[in-house]
């Protein structure tokens, strides 16, 4: 099956090179982490975004894995939208209806007092669909992200990833399509066992699983962004996992999230 990726796939971060450091020229990337994530300035995404400023979004998101825009107060859903657009077609919520007046974008509301959040396990969205998505743009409050780069050669071991109506199977280790690392596909959220292993609660996959995320969510492999009103996240959902948080239980919160078509898992 051919893959469906970005239209900017062909591009390399070897273009933004210069002594092994990316260099910018329309715009300012400040690192949140030594291990991912960072900060962009210099872009107004409520207003059309020119060619060579996507360009190096790009290559800051393909070396970052994640992206925060500051200060986006009037960013419109027809904003939102298009600047998502940029990087590939959307993808709909396969369980969750849209919002209303604008189907692509996922609305996500957490009322004051409210104890459970959505997304409260570590997951990448949609890995229990056929071909997961790039990666999702999100306004609003962001979750903590963590780096799942494989740091070993990989196994050819598969999982079974499940949905509410559907499960799939997907290889453990995937490479990442645009810049040829190794990637842990693997999730507490949509994960249930390895292929040709048992379901039941107590089983032959949890405590390799277990291991495994044992890796993954060491707080040296995370990113927690300090959000403020008009910040949005950009991440790149085929190599990081993410869980929302509640630490702000008396406020109201409102999120828009629009998901980014990716591409069936390789390994």
């Amino acid at each position: 099956m051919k893959r469906v990726l970005s239209r900017r796939t062909k591009f390399t971060l070897a273009q933004h090179r210069h002594d092994d450091v990316l260099s910018f020229k329309f715009i300012q990337v400040l690192p949140v982490t030594g291990t991912l994530g960072a900060e962009v300035e210099g872009v107004d995404l409520t207003k059309p975004v020119p060619p060579p400023v996507v360009d190096e979004i790009h290559a800051a998101f393909l070396q970052y894995g994640v992206l925060f825009f500051r200060g986006q107060h009037g960013l419109t859903p027809h904003a939102h939208l298009a600047f998502s657009r940029l990087f590939g077609s959307i993808q709909r919520h396969p369980i969750v209806q849209g919002m209303a007046g604008h189907p692509d974008i996922l609305q996500i509301v957490k009322e004051p007092g409210t104890p459970t959040r959505f997304g409260e396990e570590w997951h990448s969205d949609h890995s229990f669909m056929h071909a997961p998505p790039l990666g999702s743009v999100r306004f609003g409050a962001t979750p903590i992200l963590t780096q799942c780069q494989a740091n070993f050669n990989g196994t050819a071991a598969m999982t079974y990833q499940k949905g509410h109506d559907n499960s799939v199977v997907h290889p453990v280790v995937t490479i990442h399509p645009e810049t040829g690392k190794r990637v842990l596909f693997v999730n507490p959220m949509f994960t249930q066992c390895f292929e040709h292993m048992t379901v039941r609660i107590v089983d032959e996959s949890a405590p390799i699983l277990n291991m495994l995320y044992g890796k993954a969510f060491r707080p040296e492999h995370q990113c927690r962004f300090r959000w403020s009103p008009g910040s949005v996240a950009f991440w790149d959902n085929r190599r990081l996992q993410h869980v929302a948080i509640n630490d702000n239980v008396a406020s109201r919160r409102v999120m828009h999230r629009i998901t980014i078509q990716g591409g069936v898992p390789q390994k």
